[in-house]
């Protein structure tokens, strides 16, 4: 707080009558009302200070209220939030893991195709090894049919 300037006020409080050749002389009336109109000027200076001071005392408060609340909407949001990415995390691992167990199955399932496919061509080479043998037999067959009909055909 400031004081109002020109006013001391141990001077107005303390006031004490001069002394002059050893006798004490009153102050005059005019003295006093002039030290009774700095007085209430100062106390009126002071009421204003203190309205002001709880005029911004009061927007203050006003203000911490606000913050306050903003504060803990804001806290909300962040557990929310991280509320929300530990979810995220979590579901990312999940679909890591989902992405590794399936190229697992996709590598076996390969190895698989690859194996039957390797199956079916040993098995066609086996059915065309057993045709040709077949054919074969069949020509000797024919062959000596052949020989025989015109053995007793003749």
């Amino acid at each position: 707080m400031s004081r109002p300037a020109g006013i001391n006020l141990e001077d107005l409080i303390n006031a004490t009558p001069l002394k002059e050749g050893g006798e004490v002389l009153e102050p005059k009336v005019e003295q006093l009302m002039c030290k009774l109109r700095r007085l209430q000027q100062g106390t009126r200076d002071l009421e204003e200070e203190i309205k002001e001071i709880v005029s911004v005392s009061d927007f203050l408060q006003e203000e911490l209220t606000t913050l306050q609340t903003e504060a803990y909407k804001l806290e909300g949001i962040h557990k929310e939030k991280e509320e929300l990415c530990r979810k995220l995390q979590f579901q990312c691992e999940e679909s890591e893991q989902d992405t590794v167990r399936h190229l697992k199955q996709n590598k076996k399932n390969r190895e698989l195709l690859e194996q039957y496919r390797c199956e079916i061509q040993e098995f066609k080479l086996k059915q065309r090894k057993q045709r040709m043998k077949f054919e074969n037999q069949l020509q000797q067959l024919i062959e000596q049919h052949k020989s025989l009909h015109s053995v007793f055909n003749k």
